[in-house]
């Protein structure tokens, strides 16, 4: 099954990391020169540990199939959606490069608060899925080509110079009324 990964970490968060690799190279030169039994190893294991558990701690993504929207990353929310005929996902642009993605629509079953419910006792579209990746314009572009749409449409779709793509999985519209512009992929049929 076809997915992609949008990583939504910023690589600023690993510059943590830089201290202890500092540690880690001076532990290194300084390791043959120490008298005793383990030396400097069990410092060397430590740093080695707590840089892959910084790593492993501040990684996480939003995985796109066709199926479903999930966060992955150990220690990230287990938030999760699927993904049907007649959602929409939003793709909106938020401050620093950064793509909020949401996905929206309903799973046919009424709402069980009072306020949220309508007149017509219909199920409305509710958002069912929020998220944030980073490299707007590159994750964009990702997930266009995703739902079949050509590098070409893509450019001209980020330019604004089209507002509407029809594909057979999906209809791609530009909102550009308002500030800033968001895509909004229908989804036409269920993979």
């Amino acid at each position: 099954m076809k997915k992609i990964f949008l990583f939504s970490t910023r690589l600023r968060v690993y510059w943590v990391l830089m201290p202890l690799l500092l540690l880690l190279s001076l532990c290194i030169r300084f390791n043959s020169k120490e008298a005793g039994t383990f030396m400097l190893y069990p410092l060397i294991i430590l740093l080695i540990g707590g840089m892959v558990f910084i790593c492993i701690y501040f990684f996480r993504a939003v995985r796109l199939s066709y199926d479903e929207i999930r966060h992955v990353g150990l220690f990230s929310g287990r938030d999760s959606a699927v993904i049907t005929e007649g959602k929409a996902l939003i793709l909106e642009k938020i401050r620093g490069g950064r793509l909020h993605i949401t996905l929206f629509g309903n799973d046919g079953v009424l709402p069980e608060l009072s306020w949220l419910k309508s007149t017509t006792q219909a199920p409305r579209d509710i958002s069912l899925f929020r998220g944030k990746v980073i490299w707007y314009s590159y994750s964009v572009k990702r997930i266009l080509s995703f739902f079949a749409v050509s590098g070409e449409d893509c450019k001209k779709i980020l330019l604004g110079e089209i507002s509407r793509i029809d594909t057979e999985i999906a209809t791609v519209t530009l909102e550009a009324e308002n500030e800033p512009a968001k895509i909004k992929i229908r989804i036409n049929k269920t993979v």
